[in-house]
């Protein structure tokens, strides 16, 4: 067995916020998803823009906190693509002066806040501050929750399956968007549908594997389930209640899909081509 990796910790007058981080990613009794690490990651990135790397954990106090936030209002989305040769707060600046508009949404500014504030809950619980500096801290997010996300309107979905992709295309690699003879049916043919006549999550739809496609009492349907022939890890469910039995509409089997899954067997997923992303969910959305 190896052996678990230890931090030593620094003494609590020396400790810095970096040093908070490393211990709080170390921590035995937690276990995070790749996506939630690689927020805690940029996090320190960002604070140690703001505050220097070296910043003692006890000196943060509440106008520290405000000073990050008024970073994140500003900082653009994907800073280190878009501002590759700059800091955090030079990006911020650099957006503010251009007046961007694709900064950080509400959202994405409260979900560092509180990753922010679940570190320094950490801290506080360690017994190496006195409070949480960053209680409270968030910004307004205008929208709704429940107007977030709007349904597609009849519209939206005519211009969705009017598309090159299922009129005849060139291919369903570059040129899905450009009128050609061809018609191919894999996954950008597949998983809209699936989506519309299913209700199904993207990536529930994406990380299906050929043997999720089962037949139940004489009905064709989709198995969600984290379960799968591949490495563990390799599925994820929103929630442990999100594991169902999805008959397959009438109009996919019209459509050929089983056809479709008959043409996969033997292999392990059901959308093979499409890769993984970074932080290990599938799809990775630069190619869909």
């Amino acid at each position: 067995m190896p052996k678990p990796v230890t931090v030593e910790a620094a003494p609590i007058s020396a400790m810095t916020f970096s040093d908070l981080s490393r211990q709080f990613q170390a921590d035995p009794s937690k276990v995070r998803a790749t996506k939630t690490q690689m927020i805690y990651d940029g996090l320190l990135w960002i604070t140690s823009s703001v505050w220097g790397e070296n910043r003692l954990l006890t000196s943060i106090d509440r106008s520290a906190c405000r000073e990050l936030l008024e970073v994140l209002r500003w900082l653009p989305s994907n800073p280190l693509k878009r501002f590759p040769n700059l800091s955090a707060v030079q990006a911020a600046k650099m957006a503010k002066k251009q007046g961007l508009q694709t900064t950080l949404s509400p959202g994405s500014i409260n979900g560092y806040m509180a990753k922010l504030r679940a570190l320094m809950t950490f801290a506080l619980n360690e017994g190496w501050i006195d409070r949480n500096p960053a209680t409270g801290l968030t910004v307004v997010d205008p929208v709704r929750d429940k107007d977030k996300r709007l349904p597609f309107s009849s519209k939206q979905l005519r211009l969705i399956f009017d598309a090159p992709v299922y009129r005849g295309c060139v291919d369903d690699e570059w040129h899905f968007a450009t009128p050609g003879p061809n018609r191919p049916r894999r996954a950008r043919f597949w998983i809209p549908l699936i989506a519309l006549y299913s209700g199904m999550r993207l990536n529930e739809i994406c990380q299906l594997d050929v043997a999720d496609i089962r037949k139940v009492e004489g009905i064709d349907c989709f198995w969600i389930t984290g379960e799968t022939t591949l490495n563990p890890g390799d599925k994820r469910l929103k929630t442990a209640s999100s594991e169902r039995l999805i008959p397959i509409h009438p109009r996919l089997i019209a459509m050929g899909f089983m056809g479709f899954v008959s043409e996969r067997a033997g292999g392990k997923k059901l959308f093979h081509e499409l890769p993984r992303s970074k932080a290990g969910s599938r799809p990775d959305r630069r190619h869909m």
